[in-house]
Order: structure tokens, then sequence, then C-alpha cells
């Protein structure tokens, strides 16, 4: 049958593309938002049991070259992971014994610390007096109403809870089962953390994802060992010279102080302010002079100040130099998801981050955004 040429150049037209479908990408973005939420989920109901495996892996990257170390010196791994395992064990306890005296006396203190340190801030305070008393005359008030309005006395019923020593007992006991899993865990790290590595590089595909999986894991194990074994040397230094200034002062139990100050150090910015209040407090309660007082946490401050402006830079310098506002905002997260103790290793955990981006090429930018000193 013969065509027209119209019909012929119809036949011959490209046919319209079908748009492309676009609802993939539109489901894409709450697909990943229900990902996070679950992540986060999952972070914050499985505390109890990743806090002390993230522990864990957290202390074997910072011994793991030790272990190292000790083995070209003819020592197996298992000893020397028995050894790092003992001294971190037998410094704990030490520090227990010695410090369980001056924990407990103020440990009784506490319910009445709050009621010893309005009372010496009245002196501080003499205008926030006249608020207390209109507020009485308030109370007063709104109890006499309540009283003309009802006919028939109430009964108050008071459910007494369990007692403030009783919840610290079981807080303990809690932390001791933690800190013991985290021996356990990090013994057989230590002990067998090659052999594990080993099999977990074979699995990647590639001799050069091999070599770059291998790189990275080195690193991760290099900055975090160098960071935290040198914090940790600077936290005790200011820890022994808060101590030191504290004891000045006239301040009791002052190396119960500086030690809490060497730890607090590990979360910058918010433990000086967290170490500067409860400073504040027992001086409150414990010196005769206010303004004694006063100036403890203010020397707290001072020190703590000189040390992450000046020293901690000096020493660490550029290569391990991590943001402030990304510092803050996982010390912030991490004390959201797991309380003191995701605070305390959230600086860790940043660095391993950091240096897990400077090794993908593909997360160069965002360790650039890591980095506190702009772009390298």
């Amino acid at each position: 049958m013969d065509t027209t040429p119209r019909e012929a150049l119809a036949s011959q037209s490209p046919v319209p593309a079908t748009p492309p479908d676009r609802r993939p990408a539109l489901l894409a973005v709450p697909a990943w938002g229900l990902f996070v939420l679950a992540v986060f989920y999952t972070l914050y109901f499985s505390a109890s049991l990743l806090v002390p495996v993230t522990a864990a892996i957290l202390l074997n990257a910072i011994f793991a070259p030790l272990v190292r170390f000790l083995a070209r010196k003819r020592i197996p791994n298992a000893l020397g992971a028995a050894l790092i395992v003992f001294l971190m064990t037998g410094t704990l306890a030490l520090s227990t014994v010695l410090l369980s005296g001056p924990v407990k006396d103020w440990m009784n203190r506490l319910p009445n610390i709050t009621w010893e340190v309005r009372d010496k801030l009245e002196t501080l305070l003499a205008p926030v007096e006249n608020v207390k008393q209109a507020s009485k005359e308030v109370d007063k008030l709104a109890q006499a109403a309540s009283g003309a309005d009802s006919d028939e006395g109430t009964s108050q019923v008071t459910i007494k809870g369990p007692s403030f020593m009783s919840q610290v007992f079981e807080s303990l006991q809690t932390v001791f089962l933690q800190l013991a899993v985290i021996g356990a865990l990090l013994f057989f790290l230590l002990a067998w953390g090659d052999h594990f590595k080993e099999r977990f590089v074979a699995l990647v595909p590639g001799h050069q994802g091999k070599r770059q999986t291998l790189e990275i894991l080195r690193k991760i194990e290099k900055d975090s060992s160098s960071y935290v074994l040198t914090v940790s040397m600077i936290n005790l230094i200011l820890g022994a010279a808060i101590g030191t200034a504290l004891w000045a002062l006239g301040l009791p139990n002052a190396a119960l102080w500086g030690i809490m100050a060497a730890v607090l150090n590990f979360m910058p910015f918010v433990g000086a302010l967290l170490g500067a209040a409860m400073v504040f407090m027992v001086a409150l309660v414990s010196l005769d002079s206010t303004w004694v007082a006063v100036s403890a946490p203010l020397v707290y401050l001072g020190l703590n100040a000189l040390e992450a402006q000046f020293v901690t830079p000096a020493v660490l310098g550029r290569r391990l130099t991590v943001n402030p506002v990304v510092v803050l905002a996982f010390i912030l997260l991490w004390g959201w998801l797991w309380g003191v103790p995701g605070a305390l290793m959230a600086v860790p955990i940043l660095v391993v981050v950091r240096a897990f981006c400077d090794n993908v090429a593909s997360l160069r930018v965002l360790s650039l955004f890591l980095n506190g000193n702009g772009a390298r």
C-alpha cells in the first residue's frame, strides 16, 4: 500500500522521550532521614552495650602501638596486653582507694550542699532578698485562698522513693560492671587485634583497596594514640597545677579536685565550666571568706584558659587540631546520647572520624571542615 509523503515523514519522526521518573529522587530524602533517625535511636537505646565496646575500641587504638613495640622486644602480644590492662586496673583501683574517703564525705554532704551554698550566697546577693520576701507573701496569699475555697481538709500523701545513697550505689555497680567489660574486651583486642585487622583487610577487594584500608587503619591508630596520650599528659599537668592552686587557697581535698579537673578536661569548654561550678560550690561551703571562695573558680578557669589557648595548640600543632565548633557539637551530641561517658569519648571519636576522612579522597572536603586551622 502506497503512503503519502506526509505519512512517510510522520513515520520517520522520532518518538518523544518519556520524561524521567523523579519519584525515586524525591523518596531518597525521607528515606535518608528515617535512616539517620534509626541510627540515633539505636545509639541511644543501646548505650549500655555500645559504651563499653566503643571505649574498648578507642583504648585499643591508643595502646596497640605500645603492644607492637613490646612485641618487637620479644614480649608476646597476650603478655603485653595483660600488662597494659593490669596497669590500668591497678591505677584505677589505687586512685579509688586513695580518694574513697573524700568522695564518701562529699557524697554524704551532697544533699545539703545546695542549702549551704544558698546561705553563703545571701551575702553576695543581698538584693535578691527583696524578691524572696515578695515570693513568700505571694505564697501566703495563695495558701489563704486555697484554704478559703476548700471546706474540707485535704490529706497529703508523700511517696518516698529510694534514698540518694542507694541510687549512688546502683550507679557505681553499673560503672564497675562496664569497666570490667571494657577491660576484658581491651585485652582480647590488644592480644589478637592484628589478627582481626589482617582478616578484615583480606576481605577488601583489590590490591589498591587493601593498601588504602591498611593506611586508614594505621593513620587512625597513630592519630588517636598521639592525641589521647599527649592530651592525657597535658591534663595530668593541668590537674596538678589546679590542685596545687586550690590547696594554696585553702580548699580541702585539693588532690580530689585536681584529679576531677584532669578528667573533665577531656571535654573541652564544657568540662572547664562544670569543674569551675563544682569548685565554686565546694569553696563556698568550705571556706570562711566568701571572696576567697569566689577566687577559686576564677583560678580554675584561668589555668584552663592558659592550657587551652597556649599549651595544647603548641604541643599538638596543626596536625591534630580540630575545629572548636565541631568539638563542642560532638560533645553535646555524644553527651546527649550516652551521658558523661559519651561526652568524655566525644573528642577521641572525632579524631578517629577526621583520620578516616583524611585518607578517603571523597571525604577530603569534610576533613578540611573538621580541621581547626582551615585549609592545609
